[in-house]
């Protein structure tokens, strides 16, 4: 929803250059699949684990 409230923004920033960045990460994520195999499966899932961690202990102020 920060995307669509921020108009002070220009429509790149908001929309176009958030969008190339989750495509690139899944590219890369994809690229090292195919390439480590079976060792980068290892790696996602600590980095899934200290991810959750990090989203159960992060201090999230909400705007109203």
């Amino acid at each position: 929803m920060m995307m669509k409230k921020e108009k002070d923004l220009s429509s790149f920033k908001r929309f176009v250059a958030p969008t190339v960045s989750l495509i690139g990460c899944i590219f890369m994520i994809i690229a090292a699949c195919f390439s480590h195999k079976i060792a980068v499966v290892a790696y996602l899932i600590i980095f899934g684990i200290i991810m959750i961690f990090g989203s159960i202990f992060s201090n999230k102020k909400t705007v109203e």
